[in-house]
């Protein structure tokens, strides 16, 4: 029985006096969170009479309402027109709501002007720079206003931008669902560090060995320096594709918010038109930032916890897989760190934004932890495998593909293994759980796939690397020398030592292989022109748009290169060798992460991001609320605020409003039936109360009214049967499953 000396427990912390200082710390630091939530904040309403009016050269006018403001479109748009007196704000989190009316100006060149609010203060770190449009769409807008430090200067601006705009009143109302939301965060955070302390504190009744414990330390370690952007305020929020999905996450919050579950269709988006990416991406992990999205967090709060979530977790299981692997804690941690800190996915996350891409490398370990056991014969792999196919599937569709084509020609080249009664069982079990687990995705993906489609591409969009891009740095991907070393190690390694018969030899080849041929496939060195030809093939790997998605693949294969080097110089009892080429290629990985990573850690970020307001226009977009136009339904084209339609053919409209997923028609018709594009992109699910719907050629809900009605038509969206019949499958699968688990545990225990 151990001694009391060393033995923690609850009722001897007066033993621990460190302890109850960091108890008494985090008490403070709870009490400050929550009182810093509840403290009271200034509460203004302003009018046009009460705000200062900085207009030079135009003259404000009234509108019916009472609104004040410019009615002339194409006037004032160089000038604010109003601005709020110089306001002390304390730090903390705001709302302010805008009521108004407004009418886009469209200028000579086509471009779209909206009215715009925007933030001000002349002393530097007290709030970030913010800048929003108002949607002409609506009379009232929320936007969201983030105070760092207490601001004396703070005032708030409105512009028309030449557009028609007047303006009724402006708010300023603290955020208290938000800082309620951080404050509660805040207690969740601390009780996680607390189990964990637990964990690692000796004498501690929960306490792990120490190896686990520098283990631990060492996946925390590598999880914070990927994550060392986001540490910064608005850090992180940057890339290619950031907009995109964080119109994604506002896009999902507000289907759920309209009671859509599972999402399929964003209402809101396209100016009110509706655009349907949920039927092509798999975004389920999604369904998380933007539940606290509903929740009421900052939606920049939101993808930056996103973020920190996808790097711990790929960070734990990339350790989990390769422990079982390698079966050895310090080669796991090495991998860990060569994969989670690799150059491709540092720039998928800070350069690319790549939010899919950056998820699914989370599941690239469960797979090779699945082939593992599979091919050794180590039981239980379908599990593995269904849930990381799962995982890409959900996740990103091009690396689902590269990675079922590669697992593919592998158990072609492990045939004498492959086709045995065990392993295709295996294969058979985890095929299966992984379709009816996901039949709810699939049903809709795959009779949307072939349907036509405006946008997309139909073959790669980009030639490959350089060689000097591959391995120094591309403006789009890089790779770095690092995992290449781990590879020619590996080679090395084989040449060199006397051959070792057994599984770790034949994985190691394999890995080889596949790290090899994805380097190749990703530069431009690859014949990608004669392959994209191919019948079937060609086809699949053409939808990849970028040959350098390959190196996702060959960061996950040279990881294990790298491991399986070491692992068998250390075999061949050249210790020294086998610390020295750990030290090599993770001293490789540092030196990139040194020079790219102080990119992303301005010592002061100057732009707000994360209010949908922000991206309604877009540099070189044509509508409110761009997304891509991937997919557009054939023969949707751009024009203005919306989509080319057909002109109305014996029909009268009165008015078309829109409530959620609803859109009414007030018509009438005469002797004839009318027909008439609706101002709703066209996707399975509409229906319709009144007459009968169909796909317009200008790719909207086509509406024909039968002859001799007066009144209003209902339209609405609601998933068709067929994709509900899949819900329910999933659903029943999903519950099967966790029931066999649950069984199977508790006749083990």
């Amino acid at each position: 029985m151990p001694s009391g000396k060393h033995t923690f427990s609850l009722t001897g912390l007066r033993r621990h006096p460190a302890l109850l200082v960091l108890l008494a710390a985090e008490l403070l630091l709870l009490v400050l969170a929550f009182r810093n939530a509840l403290r009271p904040l200034p509460d203004l309403t302003f009018t046009p009479d009460t705000l200062e009016n900085w207009t030079v050269e135009t003259e404000l006018t009234a509108d019916e309402a009472g609104r004040v403001g410019v009615g002339t479109a194409g006037t004032a748009a160089e000038e604010t027109l109003f601005s709020t007196p110089e306001l002390q704000l304390p730090a903390g989190y705001y709302r302010i709501t805008v009521r108004y009316r407004a009418e886009a100006w469209l200028d000579e060149e086509g471009h779209i002007a909206l009215p715009s609010f925007s933030s001000y203060t002349e002393q530097s770190g007290t709030l970030c720079t913010y800048e929003g449009h108002l949607d002409p769409g609506t009379e009232s807008q929320t936007l969201d206003l983030c105070v760092l430090k207490k601001s004396t200067d703070a005032r708030l601006l409105l512009r028309g931008n030449g557009a028609v705009f007047y303006l009724e009143s402006l708010s300023i109302a603290p955020n208290r669902a938000l800082m309620l939301l951080l404050a509660l965060g805040t207690l969740l955070f601390l009780l996680a560090a607390d189990l964990l302390l637990l964990r690692l504190l000796p004498g501690s009744p929960f306490a792990v060995s120490v190896p686990a414990k520098a283990a631990a330390l060492g996946v925390l370690g590598i999880t914070v320096l990927a994550c060392l952007p986001l540490l910064q305020n608005n850090g992180g929020m940057g890339g290619h594709d950031l907009y995109f999905h964080l119109q994604r996450i506002q896009g999902i919050a507000d289907s759920l918010a309209e009671g859509e579950f599972p999402v399929r269709l964003y209402h809101n988006v396209k100016s009110g038109y509706g655009y349907a990416p949920s039927l092509y991406y798999g975004e389920l992990l999604l369904y998380i930032p933007a539940l606290l999205r509903l929740a009421g967090l900052d939606l920049r709060l939101c993808y930056q916890g996103y973020l920190w979530g996808v790097t711990l977790a790929t960070a734990l299981v990339c350790y989990r897989c390769l422990r079982e692997i390698f079966d050895r804690r310090a080669l796991a941690l090495l991998g860990c760190a060569l994969f989670v800190l690799s150059p491709y996915r540092l720039v998928c996350i800070y350069v690319r934004a790549a939010m899919g891409e950056y998820t699914a490398l989370l599941f690239l370990p469960v797979i090779v932890l699945g082939l593992w056991r599979l091919y050794t014969g180590r039981g239980r792999a379908w599990v593995l495998l269904a849930v990381g196919f799962s995982g890409l599937l959900q996740t990103h569709i091009i690396t689902l593909i590269l990675t079922t084509l590669t697992v593919f020609f592998l158990v072609l080249a492990l045939w004498r293994k492959t086709f045995r009664r065990p392993v295709l069982l295996e294969w058979a079990k985890a095929a299966g759980a992984c379709v009816l687990v996901n039949l709810w995705f699939l049903v809709p993906f795959v009779s949307m796939a072939g349907g036509r489609l405006s946008g997309g591409s139909s073959g790669l969009d980009q030639p490959g690397l350089t060689l000097a891009q591959l391995l120094t740095r591309g403006e789009t991907a890089v790779f770095g020398l690092a995992l290449p070393l781990g590879g020619a190690l590996l080679l090395a390694v084989y040449l060199m030592v006397p051959p070792e018969k057994g599984p770790h030899r034949t994985a190691g080849l394999c890995v080889l292989a596949v790290g090899a041929f994805a380097l190749f496939a990703s530069t431009d060195l690859f014949p990608w022109q004669t392959v994209v030809r191919l019948p079937v093939l060609g086809t699949l790997l053409g939808s990849i748009q970028f040959p350098w998605r390959f190196l996702g693949l060959a960061a996950m294969a040279l990881v294990l290169a790298s491991g399986w080097a070491v692992q068998g110089l250390r075999r061949a009892g050249q210790i020294a060798a086998a610390r020295g080429a750990g030290a090599a290629v993770l001293a490789l990985t540092m030196l990139f992460c040194l020079q790219f990573l102080p990119e992303y850690i301005p010592l002061e970020s100057g732009g707000y991001v994360g209010d949908p307001s922000q991206w309604m226009l877009l540099e070189n977009a044509n509508l409110v609320w761009p997304m891509d136009d991937l997919y557009l339904p054939e023969g949707a084209e751009p024009q203005g605020l919306g989509y080319t339609a057909a002109e109305p053919a014996d029909i009268r409209v009165e008015d078309i409003t829109r409530d959620g997923r609803t859109t009414y028609v007030e018509c009438s018709t005469d002797g004839a039936e009318g027909f008439l594009d609706l101002p709703l992109l066209y996707y399975p699910g509409y229906t319709t109360d009144t007459g009968t719907l169909y796909r317009s050629q200008s790719g909207l809900v086509g509406l024909a009214v039968p002859a001799g009605f007066e009144g209003t038509v209902t339209v609405t969206w609601q998933e068709p049967k067929r994709w509900l019949a899949a819900d329910l499958v999933s659903l029943v699968s999903i519950a099967a499953l966790a029931g066999r688990a649950l069984y199977r545990r508790r006749k083990k225990a």
